[in-house]
């Protein structure tokens, strides 16, 4: 036993050390600068209305609230919107333009004024932006139906191929 008292760890295990300390100090830096860089929104559902069109569709207005924590520009290529029923039908909705809804929203006023503008292609958001958006689609069913849903999907593509999914709580869709 008395080499036990000897023993030194070889030089190269010590540079070894060494160097694995500093790349992975040097990565941690390159990831934290790195971090505005990523495309994407977040975002959450502040209200839903539901307007009847007739016994079998049903407009869904949705106030979304959008916040863009990138330092890139994120410019909108497409919205699609879908609906979970209670049952786990997935529906696609069909858009609604600004000026259809203002139609709509003055004929019945029932239903409160547009409180934002239409989220749509070409719609652009800087870094760090964050603001509100209205989301339209009519659905093929009825608004007794729509309400007793799991939740609503709204599917936001960026021109450059990124995709930004907002979920309505309770909705699993893919």
């Amino acid at each position: 036993m008395p080499n036990r008292d000897k023993f030194q760890i070889p030089s190269f295990v010590k540079y070894l050390g060494i160097a694995c300390v500093i790349v992975a100090g040097l990565l941690a830096l390159v990831l934290y600068n790195n971090r505005g860089s990523q495309v994407r929104l977040e975002s959450r559902i502040l209200k839903t209305r539901l307007i009847p069109a007739d016994d079998a569709s049903t407009i869904a207005v949705l106030e979304v609230r959008i916040k863009n924590p990138a330092n890139v520009t994120f410019v909108v290529r497409d919205v699609h919107s879908k609906v979970i029923l209670a049952d786990g039908t997935e529906l696609d909705g069909d858009p609604v333009a600004q000026m259809d809804l203002d139609h709509v929203l003055d004929a019945l006023k029932i239903h409160g004024p547009r409180y934002n503008p239409v989220l749509k292609a070409k719609d652009s958001f800087v870094g760090s932006w964050q603001g509100d958006r209205t989301v339209v689609a009519t659905f093929p069913r009825s608004a007794a139906d729509i309400e007793r849903r799991k939740g609503f999907v709204i599917l936001v593509d960026d021109v450059d191929g990124a995709v930004t999914r907002l979920a309505e709580n309770g909705a699993v869709g893919q």
